[in-house]
């Protein structure tokens, strides 16, 4: 330090401790200990076929955390890194399998408060565990839109590979892309499906009786309405698909039952919704793939309110309205109105353009009444199921794919334009042809908004 002035010295010091200083700032940030102190560590349990392989585990924490479970005792896996602090992602690797008999070894994520325990697995699985993702299909527009497809009240026995389950959620997101406009821009959406153990099968009626994963039941046996653990859905999916806890997500809901029921709980925001849908026997477009398309397109992810009209001779009351008007500020049930001023209804545009939306009107009954509310087509989806979102709807749900996907350029007249190569003018002269079976059925419970 020979011929440094006493200001050198000072700047040669201030240089030498500011990195210094900011790793123990750092630290102690990780060290804190707060009151929202975490840990997750997605997914729980890890397959591996018998060859060589690895596999990513996906950790979320605000502190210090290590493993164990990893040592020489379990040598045919190994962990790239054994302690770390906040987020990170840990690789698994694990060696070929030569004698092809079943390995099974753990991993133990811990902080001074907690642990959470990795599962591994590796040899030929006969069966999905829980939370397994069975397929996934990522979006080449970008991972904005999620689906999440995933059973309610299936056991062990339905989870084989290549078996009842797998099928089940193979055929719900058919029925979800079966219908436009999402057949035409499905490659907006990643899909992921994931295995769904409960430890009875079915649910209960009446009460959470039956042991089913996310505590599902079914009000009455007179009711669609299906009530369910929504928080413990949205924590199952978001431990499983990290990606879902910031991205819109729409899950489908597969029940474990042959009853004609329904019911979506969508929060406020719209950014997450749970559409509950069972297997009904009922003829179409009363049974899976109608309830999807209602549900699921229709008020899951289209955010879209009922068109049904059961008491037909009755008004709205001022408090329907009020709701309708609420939802409406946050951006749900754009598809109603309680104006019959032509001036100012939603879908003015589509009303006055009678050369290209020739269904497209004021037809009074929605949301349950016959008066005082009114809707733009004379029949659709979200009224009695049939495969078919009127004109308007269309538009809504174009317009979120589009803003979701961060297209936001994409206008009216674009969307017109698409509209009509898959619904030309001709093809539109009237909707009344249009008409489902749902005379001898109960109506559909309407969409619960989660607060």
């Amino acid at each position: 330090m020979d011929g440094l002035n006493a200001r050198e010295m000072i700047k040669f010091l201030v240089r030498l401790s500011l990195p210094l200083a900011i790793c123990c700032i750092l630290a102690a940030a990780c060290h804190k200990k707060t009151e929202d102190h975490y840990l997750r560590v997605l997914p729980t349990s890890m397959h591996f076929s018998n060859d060589s392989s690895v596999q990513e585990i996906n950790v979320q924490s605000n502190t210090d955390w290590w493993i164990t479970g990893a040592g020489n005792e379990h040598s045919w896996f190994r962990v790239d890194t054994l302690m770390g602090c906040g987020n990170a992602k840990v690789r698994v690797r694990v060696r070929s399998n030569p004698d092809e008999e079943d390995r099974s070894g753990q991993i133990v994520f811990s902080t001074d408060e907690s642990s959470q325990v990795v599962r591994l697995t590796q040899g030929e699985m006969s069966e999905y565990p829980d939370g397994y993702m069975l397929f996934q299909r990522p979006s080449l527009m970008g991972d904005s839109i999620c689906i999440v497809i995933l059973g309610e009240g299936f056991t062990g026995e339905d989870l084989t590979i290549g078996g009842t389950y797998e099928q089940i959620m193979q055929e719900a997101a058919r029925c979800f892309f079966s219908i436009e406009p999402y057949r035409s821009l499905q490659s907006y959406f990643s899909v992921y499906a994931l295995a769904a153990e409960s430890r009875e099968g079915g649910i209960g009626i009446g009460s959470a009786s039956v042991r089913n994963k996310f505590s599902t039941y079914l009000v009455s046996e007179n009711m669609t309405r299906l009530v369910c653990d929504y928080e413990g859905v949205r924590n199952f999916v978001r431990y499983a698909i990290p990606r879902t806890d910031s991205v819109t997500t729409c899950v489908i809901m597969v029940v474990n039952s042959t009853e004609y029921a329904g019911t979506t709980n969508v929060y406020p925001d719209g950014s997450f919704a749970i559409a509950m849908c069972p297997m009904s026997e009922q003829e179409a477009p009363n049974d899976l793939e109608g309830l999807i398309h209602h549900e699921a397109g229709g008020h899951a992810f289209g955010l879209l309110g009922d068109e049904y009209h059961f008491y037909e001779d009755t008004e709205i009351p001022n408090s329907g309205k009020q709701s309708i008007r609420e939802a409406q500020v946050r951006g749900l049930w754009l598809n109603l109105e309680v104006t019959s001023d032509t001036v100012h209804v939603l879908w003015k545009d589509m009303l006055t353009d009678t050369l290209r939306y020739p269904r497209v009107g004021m037809y009074e009954g929605g949301f349950s009444y016959g008066k005082g509310v009114w809707r733009s087509e004379y029949n659709s989806c979200m009224n009695d199921n049939i495969p078919y979102y009127n004109a308007w709807s269309r538009w809504l749900i174009v317009r979120r794919i589009m803003t979701l996907s961060g297209n936001k350029n994409y206008s009216f007249e674009d969307f017109v334009a698409f509209d009509q190569g898959l619904f030309p003018p001709e093809s539109a002269a009237s909707s009344r042809s249009l008409r489902g079976k749902v005379a001898n059925l109960p109506l559909l419970s309407p969409p619960e908004i989660v607060e």
